[in-house]
């Protein structure tokens, strides 16, 4: 009885550690979403940004700024925000 719950308590272990790798790497390997065009707000009081380009990257940020100024990754999903107003986290400022 005991080696049948070290057993499956090991092999519970594996598949959690295992699924948190798989996890990990898929976040790693996921298509970047790019937001192009729009009007970038960053909450830090800094002024505008007209025509800004932010780059998403699983559910991080990872670069944003002037257009003319941000690569635009090979292959990233593109989101037109041409006439928009962007305003990065603004919803986790909502959480308490």
């Amino acid at each position: 009885m005991k080696k049948t719950i070290c057993a499956a308590a090991l092999a519970g272990s594996v598949a959690l550690i295992a699924a948190a790798f798989g996890v990990t790497a898929a976040a790693q390997g996921q298509q970047a979403l790019v937001i192009q065009g729009g009007t970038l707000i960053d909450g830090n009081g800094g002024d505008p940004i007209e025509n800004a380009t932010i780059i998403v990257q699983g559910n991080q940020i990872v670069a944003a700024g002037p257009a003319n100024e941000i690569d635009v990754p090979d292959g990233a999903e593109i989101i037109d925000a041409e006439g928009k107003w962007v305003l990065p986290g603004l919803w986790d400022g909502q959480a308490s």
